[in-house]
């Protein structure tokens, strides 16, 4: 009974306005630059953050990077600028087939290396049904691939190794760099 005499109290309400707006105010970006080690276990998961850009880097053996992009990625914010993977190693690839299925990824860089393990293959899948613009640097290139973000610029430099020709082409998909 008395929980329903609190709802008619105009000190409750006030309270909770408050509150929202004090939470949704603490979740505002800020004007400095975030770099953010995501706790996920044995394994590689960075966040780099400015304002409302993101990038996250590799996405860890499993899917504790969602809990690390919820605790820092505003929640009206579903959308990451750019992700990228360093590698196909299960440490660094496993987690980020989670992410694009949670959120939208604006682009996504990958080094052309392609590795034989499911969670490659599931993320190269989400990758491609998404549509996601996938940037791949030319092992012989000389020039670095450039994807324009809002407010930062992103430089991929990859070593100069020439990369098989059968490990150009992914199920069918064709990785070429963008011109």
């Amino acid at each position: 009974m008395n929980d329903i005499n609190l709802l008619k109290k105009p000190i409750f309400w006030l309270l909770l306005i408050i509150s929202v707006i004090g939470l949704a105010v603490s979740q505002l970006p800020d004007n400095q630059v975030h770099i953010i080690f995501c706790d996920v276990g044995q394994g590689d998961a960075t966040l780099i953050t400015y304002q409302q850009t993101q990038i996250l880097i590799d996405g860890g053996p499993n899917n504790k990077v969602i809990d690390c992009l919820n605790e820092h990625i505003p929640v009206w914010d579903r959308e990451i600028e750019m992700v990228v993977l360093t590698h196909p190693e299960a440490d660094h690839d496993t987690g980020l087939s989670e992410v694009a299925g949670k959120f939208k990824i604006k682009y996504f860089v990958v080094n052309g290396i392609v590795k034989d393990n499911a969670a490659f293959w599931k993320l190269q899948k989400e990758i491609t049904q998404n549509n996601t613009p996938i940037y791949l640097r030319k092992a012989s290139a000389v020039e670095p691939t450039k994807p324009s973000l809002t407010n930062a610029r992103a430089t991929c430099i990859l070593p100069t190794v020439a990369l098989p020709e059968m490990l150009k082409t992914v199920s069918g998909l064709s990785l070429k760099p963008k011109s």
